[in-house]
C-alpha cells in the first residue's frame, strides 16, 4: 500500500509541475524586429544569414555583405580599385569556421573576411 501511494503522489506532482511549465511558457510573447532597406539593409533579398561569435549578424544579399550590430548596418561592397575588397556584391553563402574566421561565398569566388583590415 505504501508503494502505491508514493507512486500516485509522484505522478500528481509531475503532472502539476508539467501544467505549471505549460502555463508559464504560454505567457511568454515572442517579439520580432523587422529589418529592411529603411533600416540600412542594402537589399531586402537575402541569401544567407549567420551570427558570428562576436554577436554580429551577417546577411548576404545581391547588393553586398551586410553586418548588423543590433543598431545599424555596415555594408561591404566590391570596389574594383581596392584589391582587398570583396570579390563580388552577389553574396550567396556565409560560414564561420571553428577559429571564428568568416568565409563569404560570392558569385565570383570565395572570400575570407580579415577582421584586422576590415574592422
Amino acid at each position: 500500500m505504501l508503494k502505491k501511494r508514493y507512486l500516485s503522489a509522484s505522478i500528481i506532482i509531475f503532472l502539476l509541475l508539467s501544467l505549471i511549465s505549460i502555463v508559464n511558457s504560454q505567457q511568454k510573447r515572442l517579439q520580432f524586429k523587422h529589418l529592411t532597406t529603411d533600416n540600412g539593409l542594402s537589399q531586402s533579398w537575402i541569401h544567407s544569414v549567420i551570427q558570428d561569435k562576436y554577436g554580429f549578424m551577417w546577411m548576404g544579399s545581391e547588393d553586398g555583405l551586410n553586418r548588423y550590430d543590433g543598431n545599424s548596418f555596415r555594408i561591404y561592397k566590391n570596389n574594383f580599385r581596392d584589391p582587398y575588397s570583396i570579390s563580388n556584391n552577389g553574396i550567396l553563402t556565409l560560414y564561420e569556421d571553428s577559429k571564428g574566421d568568416l568565409w563569404i561565398g560570392t558569385r565570383k569566388g570565395l572570400n575570407l573576411y580579415d577582421r584586422k583590415y576590415c574592422g
